[in-house]
């Protein structure tokens, strides 16, 4: 995982600069690709077919740092990591605009793979993340204290007993707020199945009662006419 002292480790020597027109700029590692068929061009200055220049583009690859919103010596937030044309991927560090901050993995610009995000606020998740939201084993600690650990499925905690999702961000008292009234949800709807499985089995011992009644009338029917005969 890069920090920044990490990074400032990093030879440097084939890093240039960009500044984009939005203010943002990057200091890294970089590559000419064809923007026609995504590939690396090795040496563009030897492409001669004007047509073909047409369509080289300078990428970010590599390791590098994007500052976006550059206002003189300040930005608004930053990446420092690694690039794989033109997208955040692999291992990286972004500080948002609010002091939130996130190290870890990323892939096609999203927090995907093992990371630790840390809110302004105090909440800390460690764990594992899909397209930039907490999914799979991971462990969340709220500002207040309280931890939730175990499985996280877009964005929210599987309550595994209760069979619900659980909202981390809630403080905790919020929290078992909502256990309870899920609980009391779901024996609601365990006593209105038991009392539907109830009136089944009834039914269908009923059913089964005339069934056999019928069945013993006409056993009867078939005695009598024996006698009959």
């Amino acid at each position: 995982m890069y920090t920044t002292e990490d990074f400032a480790e990093l030879d440097k020597t084939n890093f240039k600069s960009y500044k984009f027109p939005n203010n943002n700029i990057y200091y890294g590692e970089t590559v000419y690709i064809s923007s026609k068929t995504l590939s690396i061009i090795p040496n563009p200055e030897e492409i001669e077919d004007e047509e073909e220049k047409q369509f080289v583009k300078l990428v970010r690859h590599g390791n590098g740092v994007q500052l976006y919103n550059v206002q003189d010596t300040k930005c608004d937030c930053k990446y420092e990591g690694s690039w794989e044309l033109d997208k955040k991927k692999g291992r990286g560090s972004a500080y948002f605009p609010d002091g939130s901050i996130y190290q870890g993995e990323f892939d096609n610009d999203l927090f995907e793979g093992v990371g630790k995000f840390v809110w302004k606020a105090g909440h800390v998740y460690i764990g594992n993340w899909r397209k930039g939201k907490m999914e799979g084993t991971g462990e969340f600690k709220h500002k207040d204290g309280h931890i939730l650990h175990g499985q996280f499925i877009n964005g929210y905690m599987l309550d595994k007993d209760l069979n619900i999702f659980l909202d981390p961000f809630l403080p905790v008292e919020k929290l078992e707020i909502f256990k309870i009234d899920n609980c009391n949800y779901q024996n609601y709807l365990n006593k209105i199945k038991e009392e539907n499985d109830m009136k089944n089995n009834n039914a269908k011992i009923n059913d089964e009662k005339v069934n056999d009644d019928e069945n013993g009338k006409g056993d009867e029917e078939k005695k009598d006419e024996n006698v009959e005969g």
